[in-house]
């Protein structure tokens, strides 16, 4: 048995469920109470919105008067067993990338931090360098910026 997240129209309202499917691709049932985007990560919050984000591709099905039996309204192919182990292999690896991508971003923030608080360290150790010096440090920066414009740099 498959499951996807569909958009459901009810009477005059619609809302995302989850729909359940036969072996033959038919409509089995749907979950009674919309579905919200809940899960225990972040990663996983963002999984769960990209799933109910391809329901809105897909064609709405309707609940008829007197039921609760959902009908799919356009007749679509569903995916074979096959299909869906492809579907959840390239899935797969597609999380993987964007793993290795968030891990390598997660990275380099963390070393700009590192080296965001080592130039802070730095200017501090200069600051009471010169202050041990008795030199002004504005006067001495106001020095410095007017060589490096007569020399260009």
């Amino acid at each position: 048995m498959t499951w996807n997240y569909r958009i459901i129209k009810v009477d005059n309202f619609y809302s995302i469920h989850e729909v359940y499917y036969n072996e033959d691709g038919s409509v089995d049932y749907w979950a009674e109470d919309s579905a919200g985007a809940f899960s225990e990560s972040e990663k996983g919050v963002k999984r769960v919105l990209k799933m109910m984000k391809k329901a809105t591709k897909k064609p709405v099905l309707q609940v008829g008067e007197g039921t609760t039996r959902a009908t799919d309204t356009h007749k679509e192919n569903e995916m074979t067993k096959a299909e869906n182990k492809r579907y959840a292999a390239k899935a797969n690896a597609a999380f993987k990338e964007v793993d290795t991508a968030y891990r390598a971003a997660e990275a380099a923030y963390d070393a700009a931090r590192a080296a965001e608080v080592d130039a802070k360290a730095t200017h501090k150790a200069a600051r009471a360098a010169y202050r041990v010096a008795g030199v002004d440090w504005d006067r001495a920066c106001d020095a410095a910026l007017r060589a490096a414009d007569t020399t260009g740099e």
